[in-house]
């Protein structure tokens, strides 16, 4: 019969999700983005 399939020793049971709660960051908005010259690489 077929060995039992064993997953690789790296593999560990994922930590539960999330692991720390970040606190919400503060909502900025967004900074000016300058208009960026027409270059041949864009296109």
């Amino acid at each position: 019969r077929p060995a039992p399939v064993r997953a690789p020793s790296s593999w560990r049971p994922a930590p539960s999700f999330p692991a720390r709660p970040r606190p919400a960051a503060p909502w900025r908005p967004p900074a000016p983005v300058p208009p960026l010259p027409d270059s041949p690489a864009s296109s």
